[in-house]
């Protein structure tokens, strides 16, 4: 079932003011139950904005030359001046490739090639209820469309007959409500969804390019049954930015607070990993940080060695230009840099740090870690005296203090540390340890580790929380798959409370009091790992999950097992 929607924004309509003459206008996605609750049962009409632009077609119409690809899709095309209206067979590459020039084009995208259907998502306000997806699939459909006209005029009456949304790919639409004289234009990103029975009049104006889903429901009962089982609420529908909502959905909103370090000053709970970033480091933190991720976290170790990746600068370079143009004060930014393991003598720890400044643009780190306290393990706290240990840790520490003394790290810690150097350094320690980060997943929970933090105010933070370490741990055993991703049991929850595997394991970490730093460039990975910090999971999934730990054996066990047997770190 398919129609053509046009649909219009002026300049002056506002869009922050949530509604305008009855029709919507959110600048953020919303969730399927939002969807049903707030506009399909009392049939308001809503426009979001920028709702299609993660999408893998919306990115290739930029680029004609990935769509001409697609060459064996066929389509029909029609003359929309030719005197006889004739229907002309083309594909979809050669429609590009002539630009929409005269012609309009309908295509069926689940009928049609998997190329596009893989290039298509259903919008966020639906596949966000795995139930509503299940439904669509049995009764919605999915449509392409294209035109280019020079006809300015609005058609007559449409009355919808089904729910419909419609996302712009490409160029603009217009459209105008029954009894509002005012149009609005959708531009590319854009979607507009419009509910069974509700009327308009479509502007079909120069070139663009539509996805529509539509589908049918009938009655609200249905509809309210159908809420019942998509609960979840919008992401910015509980922050007052609008009172389109209901405010009930708050009581399922429970947001991770920061954390108070012993140095006194606040950490967010989650933050961003840069140390697999290489060239799309510069573009990943700027996104990220307008996205709203206020943590980054980098290492002076991160640096220009990837020559088979062309990254040729440092990551903290790269982070600091980020920063310096992104807009968001520096004030508001927790940033995070590691002292370089082969750097820990006092003047070359101060030599280091001073570069990291200034390649990060600050005057300050918020935290300063030591990035590898196992590099020169010979040497304890009371060996310092001897030359074969300047680069003892321990001594590196003593440095560490004397820079948050200076202000240079407004709180200190270690990173890559085993239990009985914990143990020591907490005792050498004159400064209180505000944060130990280890490699922590949900088959490595590192809990003796966080129980000694735990009793001593320290922050346990973890990388790799979302499992990709184990492959680097595993080189040789034949591991291709991430096995906290691919584990039943996490993906049991993440079916269960409809969300992505990975909001789901982040989310158990930060219940367990665990700080986390996924790493990813991928724009929707970002987006849904800040949002796990919102979303609660239920105890029986924390608890499936807690059970996991050494499910794969312990590798840090049989390491240090190895060093006690006469092997240093370098060595394995």
């Amino acid at each position: 079932m398919f129609f053509v929607v046009a649909c219009f924004r002026l300049p002056q309509v506002d869009a922050s003011n949530g509604n305008h003459d009855g029709i919507h206008i959110l600048p953020y996605e919303i969730s399927a139950e939002d969807l049903i609750t707030d506009f399909m049962i009392p049939k308001k009409m809503l426009i979001v904005q920028n709702a299609s632009k993660s999408w893998p077609l919306y990115k290739m119409l930029h680029n004609s030359k990935k769509l001409e690809a697609i060459k064996d899709v066929k389509i029909n095309t029609s003359m929309l001046h030719h005197s006889n209206y004739a229907p002309l067979e083309s594909t979809f590459g050669s429609f590009v490739k002539k630009d929409l020039h005269g012609t309009s084009f309908q295509y069926n995208v689940l009928s049609g090639d998997a190329a596009i259907s893989r290039s298509l998502r259903l919008p966020w306000m639906i596949s966000s209820c795995k139930h509503f997806q299940d439904e669509f699939a049995n009764i919605g459909d999915v449509d392409l469309y294209g035109s280019k006209t020079k006809r300015k005029s609005y058609s007559s009456l449409n009355c919808n007959s089904v729910y419909s949304i419609s996302a712009v790919l490409s160029g603009r639409m217009t459209i105008r409500k029954m009894g509002d004289k005012t149009p609005y234009e959708l531009v590319r990103g854009d979607m507009l969804f419009v509910p069974k029975g509700v009327c308009f009049n479509p502007l079909n104006v120069g070139v663009y390019v539509t996805a529509t889903f539509t589908w049918n429901w009938e009655g609200d009962d249905v509809l309210k049954e159908m809420a019942k089982n998509c609960r979840r609420p919008s992401l910015l529908s509980v922050t007052g930015q609008t009172d389109t909502f209901s405010t009930d959905v708050q009581k399922t909103i429970k947001k991770i607070p920061d954390v108070q370090l012993s140095s006194g000053y606040m950490m967010p709970p989650i933050g961003l990993g840069t140390s697999r970033l290489f060239t799309k480091t510069y573009e990943t933190v700027k996104a990220a940080l307008k996205m709203g991720y206020r943590m980054i976290d980098t290492a002076q170790v991160y640096s220009g060695d990837e020559e088979m990746l062309n990254f040729k600068v440092s990551s903290e370079e790269e982070v600091g230009r980020a920063i310096a143009d992104s807009g968001v004060p520096r004030s508001e930014i927790f940033l995070v840099t590691k002292l370089n393991p082969d750097k820990m003598e006092r003047e070359n720890a101060i030599k280091e740090v001073e570069k990291s400044l200034k390649n990060l643009k600050t005057d300050y780190v918020d935290l300063l870690l030591i990035h590898d306290f196992y590099m020169a393990r010979a040497c304890g706290p009371d060996e310092e005296h001897l030359p074969e240990c300047q680069a003892n840790p321990f001594l590196a520490w003593k440095t560490l203090e004397e820079l948050q003394a200076k202000g240079v790290a407004k709180s200190i810690g270690v990173s890559n540390i085993y239990v009985d150097d914990l143990r020591d350094l907490i005792k050498f320690a004159q400064t209180p340890i505000s944060v130990v980060q280890n490699w922590f997943d949900p088959l490595h929970q590192e809990i003796e580790i966080r129980e000694i933090c735990k009793e001593n105010n320290i922050r346990f933070m973890g990388y790799s929380a979302l499992g990709f370490f184990w492959i680097d741990k595993t080189q040789g055993m034949g591991l291709e798959k991430n096995p906290v991703l691919k584990h039943e049991v996490i993906i049991e929850g993440s079916t269960s409370q409809d969300l992505p595997v990975a909001s789901v394991v982040l989310r158990w970490a930060m219940e367990r009091n665990v700080t986390v730093m996924p790493c990813t460039t991928n724009v929707d990975h970002l987006e849904q790992n800040l949002n796990s910090r919102l979303y609660p999971i239920p105890d029986r999934v924390l608890t499936a999950i807690d059970k996991l730990d050494n499910e794969m054996g312990n590798p840090d066990e049989e390491e240090v097992q190895e060093n006690n047997n006469g092997n240093s770190k370098d060595e394995l």
